[in-house]
């Protein structure tokens, strides 16, 4: 059996994590984050996650800045926000 891609999803909202995870775990590696330092963190652990989802309106900072910073420089295949 091939290795499942990874996918980060990061969002303040938990019942938005809680549906995305139910949805597509079958199919994919899910890990999800309710802010950034946990997306940090996962990251970190899992260099090879391949796409990131990520909410906008977040504190810290928003979606679009977060993906600026650690999506774009890093082998992230496919990132939206």
């Amino acid at each position: 059996m091939a290795e499942k891609i990874k996918i980060l999803y990061i969002d303040d909202e938990m019942d938005n994590l809680v549906g995305f995870k139910a949805t597509l775990r079958l199919d994919y590696q899910i890990f999800t984050a309710v802010n950034i330092p946990g997306a940090m963190e996962h990251l970190e652990k899992h260099p090879d996650i391949r796409v990131i989802f990520c909410d906008q309106r977040m504190p810290l900072k928003t979606g679009v800045e977060f993906l600026k910073i650690y999506a774009v420089p890093t082998h992230c295949r496919c990132a939206f926000c």
